[in-house]
């Protein structure tokens, strides 16, 4: 099967992600060992670089696998399950371009409320390609030129790219009940 254009994330940003969450942690368990209050520490600092470490690990891990193919036919893809954040698990796919019903893309702008009255907006960028099969959705942050793949999706498929704004959305209601979704 050849590819006629493969669209990925960065190797090497992702390979430094999982060297540096693995020293991190590395660093974290030794904490306890170093410090003169070893729970104080470890509780104020090592768990803290625990989750930041895990967090750096997943998303290293998925930036390693996340892909889009285009073939002559069709496409393959391994997208991240998360758009914010790409991190695993991962959905795979392989269609036709018959299968792709639409493409389209939205900027959603997530809210977090930071007290007292600070209000932190971050926008991602995001895709979704409607198909028989169901809804496959990427943020920009998975894969470098994700726009220039929506774009040769968009042409091999014959669907133009259905643009729906900006939407904002609550990061803490959305990690709860789920992201909006499409039109």
């Amino acid at each position: 099967m050849r590819i006629d254009n493969l669209y990925r994330s960065s190797r090497a940003a992702s390979v430094f992600l999982i060297l540096f969450a693995i020293v991190t942690l590395c660093f974290a368990a030794l904490l306890p060992f170093l410090l003169e209050s070893p729970l104080l520490g470890f509780v104020l600092m090592g768990l803290p670089m625990i989750f930041v470490a895990l967090a750096m690990l997943l998303q290293g891990l998925a930036g390693v696998y996340a892909r889009i193919e285009i073939i002559g036919d069709g496409l393959k893809m391994v997208l991240p399950g998360w758009r914010g954040f790409p991190v695993p698990p991962m959905r795979r796919a392989t269609l036709k371009w018959d299968e792709v019903l639409a493409v389209r893309r939205r900027v959603e702008i997530y809210t977090v409320l930071i007290p007292p009255v600070m209000i932190t907006p971050f926008a991602v960028e995001v895709y979704a390609i409607a198909t028989s099969r169901g809804r496959f959705i990427a943020g920009k942050r998975a894969i470098r030129r994700l726009p220039e793949a929506m774009d040769e999706i968009s042409l091999k498929s014959g669907h133009p790219i259905q643009s729906q704004g900006e939407l904002r959305v609550g990061l803490f209601r959305c990690l709860l009940c789920g992201a909006p979704d499409w039109r």
